[in-house]
């Protein structure tokens, strides 16, 4: 596996394969998909007991209220912060934009969100869906894949526990050094 300069990894031997990775509290995921862009990202669900300031920039003004009304705020706000990230990772720009700013022109279907991003995000003006990663309990997650509108569900496989290749990468970054 190789990354692009925006650090996106990719399999420079097969092209047609696109791939994302994620990892948080002890946790990790993976997305594979054939001839589309995907972008997955997870997260545990905890208290976020400094959300209201630190994170209220991440989200627009009808999002926020959706999230501190609901009945579980926190994972509300991490539910979306998901779908937001996933996506952002899909397109290749990760964090490095505001999250604010990401979801255009929504819709919900059949238990994904379709949707496009800013055209300053994705130029190429992909249509995305947006799917619930349904992991681990205690966590949200969520998968976005350029889509026709139509896409079934991807697979992403989710893993809680030391994962076997963490060794090898851990001895591979080392000797790099």
């Amino acid at each position: 596996m190789t990354r692009e300069r925006s650090g996106r990894p990719f399999l420079s031997d097969h092209p047609e394969v696109d791939v994302n990775l994620t990892h948080a509290g002890g946790a990790a995921a993976v997305g594979i998909a054939t001839r589309r862009r995907i972008g997955v990202d997870l997260e545990p669900v905890r208290p976020l007991p400094r959300a209201d300031e630190r994170m209220r920039r991440a989200f627009s003004p009808a999002e926020w209220e959706m999230i501190r009304s609901g009945e579980r705020p926190d994972e509300e706000l991490l539910a979306l912060w998901t779908c937001k990230e996933a996506l952002l990772k899909a397109i290749g720009v990760g964090l490095r934009v505001s999250l604010r700013d990401v979801l255009a022109d929504a819709d919900r279907c059949d238990g994904r969100l379709d949707l496009r991003a800013d055209p300053q995000l994705d130029p190429t003006c992909r249509r995305w869906s947006v799917w619930p990663v349904l992991a681990l309990s205690g966590f949200v997650g969520a998968c976005a894949i350029s889509s026709d509108g139509d896409t079934a569900p991807p697979a992403v496989r989710v893993h809680d526990g030391p994962l076997p290749m963490h060794r090898a990468f851990e001895a591979t970054a080392a000797s790099r050094r």
